[in-house]
């Protein structure tokens, strides 16, 4: 059974079985997806159909969702399955915690724990910044214990709560002064050998960067300015350049705030000693865009 399988709800399943029995139509995507991959389409492109949306957790609005990983829709519901489920199967060949507790750190308007709603095998909390983001999340997604956090640490949760933080395309966006901060508040949350999952940008993101105009004006650099943090990433392994004012007030993130790119060489030198212990580095493990670093609390 696929991770989505596992956390889709039962009433979501029984819609699925009947379209598959009733419609030829879904049951051709079926085979063509396969039995597993159903529910990314079930969960996304899927709810077109009013019959899933139904019994879906509810969809934020486009209002809520600008700024995520993609206003869309059907992309927005889709990567945040899949990213979701990439961070829960990384977890799971390290840890084997019963019913684990679990922070989405910086959870926007629940792209990712939206998906925890089909089921109770997680303890599941969240926190972003935006009030009008976490209003929305503790409105609709019951089963999360979603707060308001500070541009600053300390986060609102107690010290050894959580068996797994993940936090996606946070450290994408800070200086590494505010990074160390959080690390040692994740630190604080987690339980001895808990697990802390984390995407930065890195190489393969600054290839991306630098083959794409559209990628170019999203982070509002040249193509010189992009060979050149190219070059200059190796030696000085971290580059933050921070954003303009008018997308400072437009994310409210406060003035430590911008795009950063990471070289692998500053975790290895910065995360791999005293709490924590770094297990995995995956060069575009989050949809080929995003590194992923999976750190272990020590004690």
């Amino acid at each position: 059974m696929s991770v989505l399988e596992s956390l889709t709800s039962s009433e979501m399943k029984a819609v699925i079985r009947q379209k598959e029995n009733q419609q030829p139509d879904f049951l051709t995507v079926k085979f063509m997806l396969g039995a597993d991959r159903i529910y990314e389409f079930a969960h996304s492109v899927g709810l077109t159909d009013p019959d899933l949306r139904a019994v879906a957790p509810p969809v934020p609005p486009v209002t809520l969702r600008d700024g995520t990983a993609a206003k869309e829709e059907p992309i927005f519901l889709w990567t945040g399955a899949v990213d979701l489920e990439n961070f829960l199967n990384t977890f799971s060949s390290y840890s084997k915690v019963d019913r684990p507790a679990v922070l989405d750190f910086g959870c926007g308007c629940g792209r990712l724990s939206r998906y925890f709603e089909g089921t109770d095998a997680y303890q599941v909390s969240a926190t972003d910044i935006k009030p009008d983001l976490v209003n929305w999340c503790k409105a609709n997604l019951r089963r999360i214990d979603t707060r308001l956090n500070g541009l600053r640490p300390p986060s609102p949760f107690p010290d050894k709560q959580f068996d797994l933080i993940y936090t996606l395309s946070i450290f994408t966006h800070l200086p590494p002064s505010l990074i160390e901060l959080w690390l040692a508040d994740f630190g604080r949350m987690l339980k001895p050998g808990g697990i802390l999952i984390a995407t930065t940008h890195g190489q393969h993101a600054i290839d991306t960067i630098r083959g794409s105009q559209l990628h170019q004006t999203m982070f509002n650099v040249s193509q010189d300015e992009i060979e050149a943090i190219h070059r200059r990433l190796p030696e000085e392994k971290y580059i933050f350049l921070p954003y303009p004012d008018p997308v400072i007030e437009f994310a409210k993130a406060g003035p430590e705030y911008g795009n950063s790119f990471m070289h692998s060489n500053y975790a290895h030198e910065n995360w791999n000693s005293g709490q924590w212990k770094l297990l995995e580095y995956r060069p575009g493990g989050l949809r080929y865009w995003q590194d992923m670093y999976v750190l272990q609390k020590c004690s």
